[in-house]
């Protein structure tokens, strides 16, 4: 609570994430440092982009589409900016970030404190720049920091990968895009998927129905049909112009 209740900007703010790195990480310096940027940038990414009424909310309660919507207005463009950047700049610190810190259980409270209601804010954002980037910090807490968050991993698996994939509304283009970050990333080694199964799918002690792997393997094959949503049963047809037939033949 205490890293989202002022300005980074501010001393006070500056003063206030000193005084938790030193009760988190008492005489480790470099992990207390690498705490105090993960705030900062943290902070950063809950910025709201608005522009003449029209926001860019972090739970993606506004409607429409970001661009078409005052996307030439430098107040906004910069808003943007400073997201994106702050989002990369997120998912560098935490890939960059030594074993020490990306083992330690303290490390781990940090990173669900901090990064995952980062990535939850953010995962509905219209901008596709902002969802991609939300993607490759899934990908990071995978990769990285998943023996500290097996709980949320099946929440955001869940509720941004799965649900963007089921979804009859999501745009193909956040289909394709999730589909990428999987091959190429979470299933680049086979032994990750036999992971998943072990021990999200077969493992109901921590996380109850999580079911990813078989919910993957539905999506996937409904997907591969030409069932675009999955979602409750229903199929939802897309507009049948050039550029969605060509999108819908990269999803499939």
């Amino acid at each position: 609570g205490a890293a989202g209740s002022s300005t980074p900007y501010s001393n006070v703010w500056r003063q206030r994430m000193d005084e938790i790195g030193r009760r988190l990480f008492p005489g480790h310096t470099p992990p207390r440092d690498i705490f105090i940027s993960l705030a900062f940038l943290c902070q950063l990414c809950h910025v709201e982009t608005k522009m003449d009424g029209y926001v860019e909310s972090n739970s993606g309660s506004g409607s429409g589409n970001l661009f078409n919507h005052c996307d030439t207005s430098p107040t906004l463009q910069s808003d943007l900016r400073t997201k994106i950047s702050a989002l990369q700049s997120l998912r560098v610190l935490l890939e960059s970030s030594g074993v020490g810190f990306r083992q330690g259980v303290r490390s781990g409270l940090v990173v669900r404190g901090l990064v995952v209601q980062v990535i939850l804010e953010n995962c509905s954002a219209q901008s596709m720049d902002i969802f991609r980037e939300v993607l490759g910090l899934i990908t990071c807490l995978w990769t990285s920091f998943r023996r500290h968050l097996k709980v949320e991993l099946t929440i955001l698996f869940q509720d941004v990968l799965l649900r963007v994939l089921r979804s009859p509304y999501a745009p193909l283009q956040k289909k394709v895009d999730v589909l990428e970050q999987l091959i190429n990333h979470w299933f680049a080694q086979p032994a990750n998927l036999v992971e998943l199964y072990l021990n999200f799918d077969n493992d109901q002690v921590e996380v109850s129905d999580a079911n990813i792997y078989s919910g993957l393997c539905e999506v996937l094959c409904a997907l591969a049909e030409g069932r675009f949503s999955v979602e409750d049963g229903r199929i939802h047809h897309y507009h049948h112009d050039d550029d969605q037939l060509l999108m819908q033949r990269k999803l499939r």
